[in-house]
């Protein structure tokens, strides 16, 4: 199904407010057409969701670097203003587990 439709658009071409005509194929619009300069923009749906796809899965595969990278940067800054005791605390409660653990399991033997 075809529909012409008549409306005002700003012209890229000329750069002027004017009378557009524009043909939809279905839902979609096909082409535009300036009524003063005959500039005409074509759309083709097949073309665009290929481009569209592979563009956005391109950025969907890339986004995990990226974020990586962006927390690296991120520690590094912070590293320096992280209080010692967050970073050995975990370890030695780690650690006394472990040896109680240890002498659990020698105390059974």
């Amino acid at each position: 199904m075809t529909e012409e439709i008549k409306t005002i658009l700003l012209c890229l071409q000329c750069g002027q407010e004017t009378e557009h005509q524009l043909t939809y194929r279905g839902q979609y619009i096909g082409s535009i057409v300036c009524q003063k300069c005959g500039s005409k923009i074509e759309m083709d749906k097949e073309r665009l969701q290929e481009v569209f796809s592979e563009r956005f899965l391109e950025n969907i595969l890339s986004k995990p670097h990226e974020i990586t990278e962006g927390m690296k940067k991120a520690l590094l800054i912070l590293f320096p203003l992280i209080p010692r005791r967050l970073i050995t605390e975990p370890y030695k409660v780690a650690k006394e587990i472990y040896e109680v653990l240890t002498k659990e399991t020698e105390g059974k033997k």
